[in-house]
């Protein structure tokens, strides 16, 4: 049906190309579509600047309401984030604070937000017309060595938590630092069976090679890695290697591609993002499958004061339906579900208790995805309308 639609289109309008033709497509599929934002570091401006509205369209940034409706955007992570070296009791206070600045931005626009912990909260969402917020916690630093904090994130509404940001904590490793613990210690492996007894996802970008090896021996659920490139062919740290991506997929976990510029080639620096972000997305699949890699995005504050500045193109507006063009061109599904990312994310947070029912085997058949089938105990979904995305943005690295 929706082929004949495309070739009824095309007999109409005879001067329409290919191209066009595609691009057409990809905007249906991503209208369709729950499209999630899993990392957004709007949350610092909710914290940082009190004149700062959701409500209102925004000259700066990359985040407003209006914005998020033109772009098509169904639910968001805000990020709960401060820099490493913020530790101790001001880093749960300085998180606490994040925490309710969210919850108070779904409280001041009820008719446009709706606080989500949950899948089933966030096809609620969409079913009402409006944006699902939840929050993701950007660096393990922030539950002080203490558990009952990583609980009390948890209670508040967190559903998942990177283990590092760029600097280590006191029981794991980071990217972007000396190593100092060979990767996870024990209370770190305490943390991530605490994760997966709650049912928040571990995330992995930013972690160390060897904190990364160590979770995915530790970790009884699928993880994520929120923003993370491949360092074939970028050689920041802070991407995975081919041999990491490969059992990314094997522990069933998602991939989110970072395609802020830092974290891709110089080449790709001056490639036209699509095509550059698409170099990236056929890399990572390359290692693990088709099946495993999303988007993400870091997009900064600093130098971006119009949605139209290029290292924000991909995200404002309708353009974000470009990269999905630019993936179907490439051979990333000919059939009619959106590919980027596929339900992977979905199951993954299915299998980590984010829908109120508990892990998959605690879910009945049928509920929360009536389009999905069991194979083997996990959820692997067919035909069904999911994109799932991350723009990291409103705030550099």
């Amino acid at each position: 049906m929706l082929w004949a639609l495309v070739i009824s289109a095309t007999a109409m309008a005879p001067h329409v190309g290919p191209d066009e033709v595609v691009a057409a497509r990809a905007q249906e599929l991503h209208a369709r579509a729950i499209v999630v934002d899993t990392h957004d570091d709007t949350t610092m401006r909710l914290v940082s600047e009190p004149a700062f509205d959701l409500g209102a369209r925004n000259s700066t940034g990359s985040i407003d309401i209006s914005r998020m409706r033109q772009g098509g955007l169904d639910a968001l992570f805000f990020s709960i984030y401060m820099p490493g070296d913020v530790t101790g009791p001001l880093a749960v206070k300085r998180a606490l604070q994040q925490i309710d600045k969210v919850r108070e931005a779904v409280r001041a626009h009820p008719r446009e937000l709706m606080l989500a912990t949950s899948v089933t909260d966030i096809r609620r969402a969409v079913a009402e017309r409006k944006i699902a917020a939840l929050m993701g916690m950007e660096g393990g630093h922030m539950i002080d060595a203490d558990l009952g904090m990583l609980r009390t994130y948890a209670a508040l509404g967190v559903r998942y938590m990177t283990l590092t940001h760029s600097r280590n904590t006191t029981w794991a490793d980071s990217s972007g630092d000396t190593a100092a613990h060979n990767g996870l210690t024990p209370f770190g492996k305490d943390v991530v069976r605490e994760l997966n007894r709650l049912g928040v996802m571990v995330d992995v970008s930013h972690v160390s090679d060897k904190t990364f090896y160590d979770t995915l021996e530790v970790t009884t659920a699928p993880v994520i890695a929120s923003h993370s490139s491949c360092r074939a062919l970028s050689n920041s740290p802070r991407n995975m290697t081919d041999d990491m991506l490969r059992a990314l997929a094997r522990n069933g976990g998602v991939i989110m591609i970072n395609y802020h510029l830092d974290f891709i080639s110089e080449a790709f620096r001056t490639a036209k993002p699509p095509a550059a972000v698409q170099a990236q997305l056929d890399g990572a699949a390359k290692q693990c499958g088709k099946d495993f890699p999303g988007l993400s995005a870091q997009v900064s504050l600093t130098g971006i004061k119009r949605c139209n500045a290029r290292r924000n193109a991909i995200y404002c507006g309708s353009s974000i339906s470009s990269i999905n063009a630019a993936s179907r061109e490439n051979g990333w599904g000919t059939t009619a579900e959106p590919r980027l990312c596929p339900d992977q994310l979905w199951r993954l947070a299915v299998l980590t208790s984010l829908t109120p029912g508990g892990p998959l085997w605690r879910v009945s058949p049928g509920n929360p995805f009536p389009c999905g089938r069991y194979y083997g105990g996990a959820l692997r979904a067919f035909s069904c309308g999911f994109i799932a995305w991350v723009q990291h943005g409103d705030r550099p690295r």
